[in-house]
């Protein structure tokens, strides 16, 4: 009866596993495209004179600090 009840666990895992594969498979298409979108969109708002080494978010700030005692 152990047997059996594995071998049904082996098969419904086996089954589970299959449809997984299916479903990623069938989305796989959609997947690349919205990715491919995603790519040329982020290309195309940068520009072509867009200098990775030096992000967009950088901004050089100046802090002047004085002493307590100094008005």
């Amino acid at each position: 009866m152990d047997s059996l009840i594995l071998i049904l666990l082996f098969i419904l895992a086996m089954g589970f596993l299959w449809l997984t594969l299916k479903v990623i498979w069938f989305l796989l298409p959609f997947i690349i495209i919205v990715v491919l979108i995603m790519h040329v969109r982020n290309k195309l708002r940068k520009g072509p004179t867009h200098n990775p080494s030096y992000p967009d978010e950088v901004v050089d700030v100046e802090f002047k600090v004085k002493d307590h005692d100094e008005n």
